[in-house]
């Protein structure tokens, strides 16, 4: 019987252990040099499209289309945000006719780059995905919950044979003390 539970409790650690580590294997990401879509239509404006955005040694590169002469201004969001206090958000204005290329030197934060380019009626947000400070984050409930529900059970069998081992296996009755 000790055998038996012994084996199973060593199964359900096996088990639960790899159900955790196919799920960290299966969310995590490789980081590359560009980062962004390969290609994305974004309306910014009534007049204005990105059509292409990538970020490539430290520089935010956006495609931008107009139907018609528009300006817009290109922050960079993410270049100070790990750092207290009030700041200048680095930004330029660029006006736009037909087949536009910007390029803005941006800051990172966890590896992330962002933009954000706006029009006189609207804005946008280009992100390439800030990645989690967490390496769990990107694991699933059920996972937890699974893992948790075996380590609570191999909890118990442990006890449970702690307790037979110190006192011997056999109930004692009450009174024969």
């Amino acid at each position: 019987m000790k055998r038996a539970l012994i084996a199973l409790a060593l199964i359900l650690s096996v088990v639960a252990g790899g159900v955790g580590t196919v799920a960290a294997q299966e969310n995590s990401t490789t980081t590359t040099e560009q980062e962004g879509p390969q290609s994305a239509v974004i309306d910014v404006g009534p007049h204005v499209t990105v059509t292409d955005y990538h970020y490539s040694g430290g520089e935010f590169v956006v495609d931008l289309h107009a139907d018609l002469p528009t300006r817009i201004a290109i922050s960079d969001v993410l270049g100070q945000v790990d750092e207290a206090g009030a700041r200048e958000v680095p930004s330029k204005r660029v006006m736009v006719n037909g087949e536009t290329t910007v390029r803005m030197e941006v800051g990172t934060y966890r590896g992330a780059a962002a933009v954000s380019i706006g029009t006189s009626s609207s804005a946008v947000y280009l992100s390439t995905g800030i990645r989690p400070v967490n390496p769990l984050a990107g694991g699933s409930a059920t996972v937890g919950w699974i893992g948790g529900s075996a380590l609570a059970i191999l909890m118990f069998i442990a006890a449970a044979l702690w307790v037979m081992r110190q006192e011997g296996g056999a109930p004692e009755v009450a009174g024969d003390a």
